[in-house]
């Protein structure tokens, strides 16, 4: 068995054909994933693959971040909702250990391993979310059937008051999409990411197939939209955002079940939700409405050579910070605290 570090910025057609073999592979396995990271935050990639007979049997993605803030750590894989360690039935997990003597030799703090199961070798659990995944093999009346009447009937109450829903590959959709976006952030108390993260993100994945931007239209405006995207056969709702004025339509109800709609046509196997946190009972209520199978989703962290490794940064920088103070700052000054502080989050 042999391992190697694949850079997949540097290879994008093999590292995809690599992992397209393994069916839980998902956008945030891609190589067009971590060339998004390069570009926007300059995270290394330092991929790792284990070959048996030239036939890939485990894979886990890496990035390298290197932070005076926050400090260097490999994290799979940054701003990702999960990225599980990916395995053939009856492969071995040393490919955790090989990229922990990578890490000590790049002196990372810890490795961040986002929705891998049986974790052992020191880890501790640094955040618990939910995650709901929607089978996507029925027929669209399946489906339908399948949300529960509440979904079912707000997504029938926003089709009659006029709601118009588009799916979009443009750049056009994706500065209606952040505009959204940003007065959604303040809203929840947080910075949104950089526009470039989304202008990026519209270049390498969504205009080359890999996503849409699902836009919610009623009375002259956009209400409402999402970000899914698509890798592998199996696509997710990864943003979504909605002006709080236009609640009572159900856009984001209709902008929802019109992805479902599309990623089935286009072949998709699965769609997932993404993660929730378990604080977070209106959003759980919401995903819970349509169908989908939820599971519980961990992240750990593995203390590498010397360190120790605390719960996450991510949570204790908004609980000191506070999200009131957020929600208090015009869209412009949270913009530019986006920027400066994503780099450091990864």
């Amino acid at each position: 068995m042999s391992f190697r570090i694949i850079d997949p910025v540097a290879q994008p057609q093999t590292w995809n054909e690599t992992i397209g073999s393994f069916h839980a592979a998902d956008v945030f396995h891609s190589s067009e994933w971590a060339r998004l990271l390069a570009a926007c935050y300059g995270y290394q990639a330092c991929y790792a693959v284990h070959f048996c007979g030239g036939c890939p049997v485990a894979a886990l993605p890496v990035s390298h971040v290197a932070s005076v803030i926050t400090g260097r750590r490999g994290v799979s894989v940054p701003f990702s909702d999960s990225c599980q360690v990916l395995t053939r039935r009856g492969a071995p997990l040393e490919i955790i250990d090989r990229i922990l003597r990578f890490g000590e030799e790049e002196d990372w703090r810890y490795l961040e391993l986002r929705g891998a199961a049986d974790v052992e070798r020191g880890a501790i659990v640094s955040d618990t979310f939910f995650q709901h995944t929607l089978s996507l093999e029925g027929t669209e009346c399946v489906l339908f059937a399948g949300l529960d009447r509440s979904h079912r009937r707000n997504v029938r109450k926003a089709v009659q008051r006029g709601v118009e829903v588009q799916c979009l590959d443009t750049q056009a959709g994706i500065d209606e999409y952040f505009r959204l976006h940003c007065v959604t952030r303040r809203r929840h108390g947080l910075p949104p990411q950089p526009y470039r993260f989304f202008r990026l993100l519209h270049d390498l994945l969504i205009r080359r197939g890999l996503g849409i931007i699902v836009l919610a239209r009623a009375k002259g405006r956009y209400v409402a939209g999402a970000v899914c995207l698509n890798f592998n056969h199996n696509a997710i709702y990864k943003y979504g955002a909605s002006d709080g004025a236009f609640h009572a339509l159900r856009p984001n109800n209709l902008v929802i079940w019109q992805a479902i709609r599309y990623f089935r046509a286009a072949g998709a196997k699965t769609f997932s939700f993404g993660r929730t946190d378990p604080a977070d009972e209106g959003l759980l209520r919401f995903k819970r409405g349509w169908g989908a199978h939820e599971s519980s989703l961990l992240y750990h962290r593995i203390p590498i050579g010397r360190y120790t490794v605390s719960t996450s940064a991510r949570r204790s920088l908004y609980h000191r910070v506070g999200g009131e103070v957020f929600r208090r700052l015009p869209i412009p000054v949270l913009r530019t605290i986006g920027c400066l502080a994503y780099p450091h989050l990864g």
